[in-house]
């Protein structure tokens, strides 16, 4: 097993060859199992998977690592809910952020891992954005919009001072590395096509980060913390209100949910939000084989014992 791969592919661009004429002619035969990793997803399509890698072709599979979902975060973070809801909002399901938490409080997190000038996480969408892109400044600044409330395409070009025409390439980037996604309403024959898109934040700890820490790096760098911790506690259910919109539409996704509630529905079934100009449905599940409607209202507040042992 080789970690990190595309870093050595830095070192030496002649690697991927050297590996395929290794590969062809010595060891595909032979009772070894070869696995890349790397935690540059754009890179690693590029040397490994990408049509014009020498490697091309010869993988029998390939994995993508997801985030420990929220029903599973529970076994890591030792906290109630409402605390645990709180964490995942901020660290999402990464295991390196997780095991950041030890026995700190929210606001004592916040505080030392995100505020800190010399803390952990302080900068490290810059770092992950400059590992994944070369020139990162336009996406930076798309995920910046998102995060402060453009949704539309419009409002997003507007914001960074590009043309809407020239955010498509920046958006589909940021869509491959779950960064981002687009919402359209369940209700759109066509979604690819539809007007009515709009993109939201799919990464909570970058929803936070993007949404908190560039507006007050000033601030930050003058030793002025206290202060904006202040800010945004006094804010942090507003930025955890979709997250807690995503995780129940995940709970509602699961076979021990529908079981506990009698939910006619099979075991895939859509569920999205729908919203118009005027209303907005929190949770939407369809099943359409069994001619089955949910309609669901997520409110962040004092959960009940059924309602946590869903969670």
């Amino acid at each position: 097993m080789i970690d990190e791969f595309q870093y050595l592919v830095k070192t030496d661009p002649a690697l991927p060859s050297i590996l395929q004429q290794v590969w062809d002619h010595k060891i595909q035969h032979l009772p070894i199992m070869l696995i890349l990793c790397g935690s540059a997803v754009s890179m690693m399509h590029e040397h490994v998977l990408n049509a014009s890698s020498p490697l091309y072709g010869r993988r029998t599979a390939q994995v993508r690592l997801r985030p420990v979902e929220f029903a599973d975060y529970g076994k890591f973070v030792k906290k109630d809910i409402k605390e645990r809801l709180m964490f995942y909002s901020i660290t999402g399901g990464v295991p390196k952020y997780i095991e950041l938490i030890v026995d700190q409080d929210i606001e004592e997190f916040i505080s030392n891992v995100l505020l800190d000038v010399n803390g952990y996480l302080y900068e490290e969408p810059r770092f992950l954005l400059a590992d994944e892109i070369r020139q990162y400044v336009n996406y930076y600044s798309i995920l910046q919009a998102i995060s402060r409330g453009c949704r539309k395409v419009a409002d997003i070009a507007s914001f960074i001072g590009l043309s809407a025409q020239a955010l498509g390439p920046y958006l589909e980037i940021l869509k491959e590395m779950h960064l981002i996604e687009r919402m359209v309403p369940i209700t759109e024959q066509m979604p690819h096509k539809s007007r009515k898109g709009i993109f939201t934040m799919a990464d909570p700890f970058a929803a936070f980060w993007f949404r908190y820490i560039p507006r007050y790096f000033s601030e930050l760098e003058q030793g002025k913390k206290t202060l904006i911790l202040k800010t945004i506690m006094e804010d942090l259910s507003n930025h955890m209100g979709p997250i807690f919109e995503n995780i129940c539409k995940n709970v509602i996704s699961r076979p021990k949910f529908r079981e506990q509630n009698d939910f006619s529905i099979n075991e895939s079934p859509k569920v999205v939000s729908w919203r118009n100009r005027h209303h907005e449905i929190d949770i939407v599940a369809i099943d359409e084989q069994n001619n089955t409607l949910i309609l669901g209202e997520c409110k962040l507040g004092q959960a009940s014992q059924r309602e946590i042992s869903s969670l």
